[in-house]
């Protein structure tokens, strides 16, 4: 078991990332049940991104974007790198066999499985992500 703080209980895994796709945006922006469990993994130090690409996605782009505003205050945009990007190809062609992800599911999936120790997707793509991160166990998946 991990080591707590004075005042704090102790955890059983370590910290690791939270990586929002357009479902986990929207419904983080929308639904409290999912902020409230976002907020809470956050508060614990996990690390919450939203990957650049899903704001294509999940932005309204009319008075609703407030929503998203202020879920960015909490989960930064992360831009797509050339690593990045290299491995989402490399996950997106695998998955081809089983699934249809797209480019953007691809890209999310790439950020988690860059992640250490261990990452969290909160998808509303819950077939696609599985299909994408079949063979990393250190990425586990939330159907928002």
């Amino acid at each position: 078991m991990a080591k707590s703080r004075p005042g704090q209980s102790p955890t059983l895994f370590p910290p690791g990332v939270v990586v929002l796709d357009s479902g986990g945006v929207t419904a983080a922006a929308t639904d409290r049940s999912v902020l409230v469990f976002l907020k809470t993994l956050l508060k614990a130090g996990w690390a919450g991104i939203v990957p650049a690409p899903v704001l294509v996605e999940s932005l309204p782009s009319d008075e609703r974007d407030a929503h998203v505003n202020r879920l960015l205050q909490d989960a930064p945009v992360r831009s797509c790198d050339e690593a990045i990007a290299r491995t989402a190809a490399r996950l997106r062609r695998k998955a081809l066999q089983i699934a249809t992800p797209s480019a953007v599911d691809a890209i999310v999936a790439a950020h988690a499985v860059a992640s250490i120790p261990q990452a969290i997707i909160l998808t509303g793509d819950r077939a696609d992500l599985k299909a994408l991160t079949q063979d990393n166990p250190h990425v586990f998946l939330r159907a928002v």
